[in-house]
């Protein structure tokens, strides 16, 4: 893990130096999360923020670190080069550290590289070959396009229409690839999905920029799980949402387009994906993360670490190592997590996969380790599945996975894994006769719920929204308070939790002697509390574990605003 430290001044940077990587904050001693200043001591501090004693959430709130001027340096590098992470057309982080890199042949070590963006500058010295600038201050979101010039003494690179806005990583499986092209063309013959179309279309004006860093990028990489790439593999750069078209992940580009039209394009998005169908958590791990976890084993026929997942044995740590290892010096806004359908079986994976999760969300922070390092995570909840309906006679083969269990343990990433928010799904999808079921086209409702919980926090100027009712009710932690009787407790309720019918709570069931059964009796007992009773002694509690459960036939229960509760599971000693 990285530490990190507070200097008087900027120093100059190797790569090689990233890992206790530090700039100096004025006026600081120590380290203070974002969201998480000085807590009452009558508060509860949960996963996902610091929460009130009345299980409110505090905002994990951006600060822009203050960084010293740089004072003027010749540049003596005579040649290097640039990591493709940057190019033409991205998008740099607003309020942020602003980081270049790069590389250069050995007889350059010792001489200076410089950058220069909209005002700022910085230099270093070249150290084992490699290179590390970080500019000399931040800057506010502007979609004013610039020039990003990086040079030495005799040569220099230049980087056109960079704008300065909100970067975002979309991290996942099949969900997180799917592409804009299959999601608008499924919802343009779809009655119910139509009314998206128009609002998912793509303008050459619209300040949204994408590099992507896919399966298909890292595939061919030999020995790609026991490598580790420093930069990206390819040249593509980052590319306008006009030039990707239709093969971007549809999450990613229908988050950006929505952010762009809530803020009337003035904050540029950008978006760096890193996805592929059938792929478990052990595959987005660090070689670090992996061996503290004992995630995987190598195989010595294959030279390669393979897992165990819901797809059988599979190659693990290479999207890490080849995918998200070159942006883990670019600052961002956030993640965006589609992930965890291929860890719900066998049974032994769904249990520990939040507390796995965990590590990994940790460890990309402290890698990335920007002054926000505690940013949020925006993770999905998996909708509705369906078995094939009888008599099905599609030309197509019905794609179904049971995702009940791990449902309900990732509903509970929110209170294990800080400033992490879910999107609630469970009212999104009820078609139960297309052929894909694992891969519903609803990643435009999705994406407004990911939107809806990042405005509070990013864009409240364009819009007030309270976190609490934008984002649906979230499990906090269960206790038992008798045999036969427990009491759960819930954030983001809004002004109370509620039934969206009015009628009693369903959709939960207690675990007695290892089979899950309907609960006898649940009662709103306060604005944040579900009381659970049942006849029986029960060790567990669950609410929306079975796939095919959907609100508000099946499960009814909301915030005050009326959106879905987070499937979740509660396991007692």
């Amino acid at each position: 893990m990285k530490k990190i430290f507070r200097t008087k001044k900027l120093l100059a940077f190797s790569l090689s130096a990233v890992m206790a990587f530090s700039v100096m904050i004025s006026g600081c001693d120590k380290e203070q999360k974002p969201g998480t200043e000085d807590p009452k001591n009558d508060s509860v501090v949960i996963g996902n923020a610091a929460i009130t004693d009345d299980y409110k959430t505090k905002l994990p709130l951006r600060t822009a670190p203050v960084i010293e001027k740089a004072a003027d340096v010749t540049p003596t590098a005579e040649s290097f080069t640039v990591s493709k992470v940057f190019s033409d057309d991205m998008i740099v982080q607003r309020d942020e550290y602003i980081r270049v890199w790069g590389w250069a042949d050995a007889s350059q070590n010792g001489k200076i590289v410089c950058a220069e963006f909209k005002g700022l500058k910085g230099s270093c010295e070249i150290k084992d070959g490699e290179w590390l600038i970080v500019l000399d201050g931040t800057l506010p979101a502007d979609a004013n396009p610039s020039d990003f010039k990086v040079y030495g003494a005799s040569s220099e690179v230049v980087f056109k229409d960079v704008m300065v806005g909100d970067v975002f990583m979309v991290i996942g499986q099949s969900n997180a690839a799917m592409q804009v092209s299959e999601d608008m063309n499924n919802c343009k013959q779809d009655d119910n999905f139509k009314q998206f179309v128009d609002l998912m279309k793509i303008k050459s004006t619209d300040n949204i920029r994408i590099i992507r860093n896919n399966y298909a990028d890292v595939m061919n990489i030999p020995n790609k799980t026991t490598t580790l790439s420093k930069d990206v593999p390819h040249n593509r750069g980052w590319e306008s949402a006009r030039k990707v078209s239709g093969v971007a992940s549809a999450i990613g580009y229908y988050t950006a387009k929505q952010i762009v039209t809530k803020t009337n394009n003035e904050i540029p998005v950008g978006i760096i994906e890193c996805s592929e169908g059938g792929q478990a958590l052990a595959a987005f791990m660090s070689p670090e993360v992996a061996e503290e976890l004992n995630a995987d084993s190598l195989n010595s026929s294959l030279n390669a670490y393979m897992a165990v997942s819901s797809n059988g044995s599979r190659e693990t740590r290479y999207l890490f190592n080849h995918g998200l290892n070159p942006f883990m010096n670019f600052t961002i806004s956030g993640i965006i997590w589609y992930q965890g359908e291929s860890d719900s079986y066998p049974q032994t994976l769904a249990p520990v996969y939040v507390d796995k999760l965990k590590v990994v969300i940790d460890d990309y922070r402290n890698k990335i380790n920007q002054n926000y390092h505690d940013f949020p995570v925006f993770s999905l909840e998996y909708p509705s599945t369906y078995v094939q309906p009888a008599g099905y006679t599609g030309q197509l083969q019905w794609m179904f996975m049971d995702l009940g269990e791990i449902r309900t343990y990732t509903g509970t990433e929110t209170s294990k894994i800080t400033n992490l928010f879910m999107a609630a799904s469970s009212d999104l999808w009820n078609n139960k006769t297309h052929w894909n079921n694992i891969h519903p086209y609803i990643k435009w409702p999705q994406a407004t719920r990911v939107v809806d919980m990042m405005t509070p926090i990013f864009y409240s100027n364009y819009e007030q929204s309270d976190i609490d009712e934008k984002a649906g009710p979230a499990f906090v932690k269960g206790v038992k308070t008798a045999e036969k009787e427990a009491e759960i407790v819930f954030t983001h309720y809004g002004s109370g939790l509620k039934t969206i019918d009015g009628n009693a709570p369903k959709g939960f069931e207690v675990r007695v002697n290892g089979a899950w059964v309907a609960a006898s009796s649940v009662t709103v007992k306060d604005a944040y509390t579900v009381k659970v009773s049942h006849s029986e002694d029960f060790n567990a509690v669950r609410y929306n574990g079975n796939t095919s459960y959907f609100f508000p036939t099946d499960i009814n229960m909301c915030n005050s605003a009326g959106v879905p509760m987070i499937a979740f599971i509660a396991e007692f000693n």
